[in-house]
């Protein structure tokens, strides 16, 4: 289904359509998190109704049902063999789980938390996973221990996340409106820098890195979502000119990067995929607004994107799961 394309310009942005659309298990199910697989051949989306589906992008086809009704679900990702997948507990514990997908087994449980998690990635380099909960702590795993490695007392809520290489992760702090960027290798050691964010207002939703390794997104619900510089946390502009979508924790942002960071993508809640390109980001002007450079209007609203990291395909959910191809492709 996904095809190989040699980068991204604004007419394929423009030309993304939704060719593949999946309904949900029930109609008051809703998409809270999307994942693809380190080769891009497989994407799991998490519902609110205790369940993770996983759907094969190559054939366009649903895959394994995962439920989780006695633990609930939130924030599912892939680990590096996509036959493994972690994700957050909503109910019962707030234990991060550890499943085999192929078995519907647990390998194991990551205890720690003491509240709700609000966002769980994991390290692209290696087998460490980083988890920001409510209980006011990021949290370092190994993949393999159930203990975790390394903890930090943050304000909450709070979204963490590393960058491409895996040497640096940052921290986005909603109450104090920071971003604290700090050495993977040396977490126990103050962050080595701190920026103030105070212009993102409304509810934080995530935090990313842009593959290039050059721009970080903070998405909001508010009026605006935020860029910044990822190697030294210099405001970089905001981006505008969407309709805001509220969405409950844990949940994950309406934004993306492209995987080579040329543009960000977001969801608006008047049914609109909007583009904003990133050659527009400033250098250093904290008032530059950057404006869609292309808007795609849908049926369903795109209220929370991802991009396949080897194909030019990219994922939507909310009231159902769609696949986007630029058409020129499809």
């Amino acid at each position: 289904m996904p095809q190989n394309v040699e980068g991204y310009s604004v007419q394929t942005m423009a030309s993304l359509r939704p060719v593949k659309s999946f309904p949900l298990n029930t109609p008051e199910s809703i998409v809270t998190n999307i994942d693809f697989s380190d080769n891009g051949s497989l994407a799991l989306a998490t519902m609110n109704d205790e369940t993770m589906q996983v759907y094969n992008c190559t054939s366009g086809t649903k895959e394994s049902l995962l439920k989780s009704m006695k633990y609930g679900c939130a924030l599912g990702r892939f680990t590096h063999n996509d036959k493994f997948c972690i994700y957050a507990s909503t109910k019962g514990n707030d234990d991060i789980r550890y499943l085999s997908i192929e078995e519907h087994k647990f390998v194991r449980y990551f205890s720690g938390h003491k509240n709700i998690v609000t966002s769980l990635e994991q390290n692209p380099a290696n087998g460490i996973v980083i988890s920001c909960a409510l209980d006011r702590t990021v949290r370092l795993w190994d993949i393999r221990s159930p203990n975790s490695v390394g903890k930090i007392a943050v304000p909450s809520p709070s979204f963490a996340t590393f960058d491409p290489m895996g040497v640096v992760f940052g921290v986005a702090s909603q109450n104090e409106r920071t971003i604290a960027m700090y050495d993977a290798r040396n977490f126990d050691r103050a962050p080595f820098i701190r920026s103030s964010a105070h212009h993102i207002e409304g509810s934080w939703q995530k935090l990313e890195f842009s593959n290039d390794s050059k721009l970080m997104s903070v998405s909001s619900d508010g009026s605006v979502h935020g860029l910044f510089d990822a190697m030294d946390g210099k405001s970089r502009g905001i981006v505008t000119g969407f309709k805001p979508l509220k969405r409950a924790l844990p949940s994950t942002s309406p934004t993306a990067f492209t995987p080579d960071g040329k543009f960000l993508v977001g969801g608006s809640n008047d049914n609109r995929l909007c583009v904003w390109d990133m050659s527009h980001a400033s250098d250093g002007d904290f008032n530059s607004v950057i404006v869609p450079t292309h808007e795609t209007q849908v049926e369903i609203k795109p209220a929370l994107v991802s991009f396949s990291p080897r194909t030019f395909l990219m994922a939507s959910g909310d009231s159902q799961f769609d696949l986007w191809l630029p058409v020129t492709y499809e």
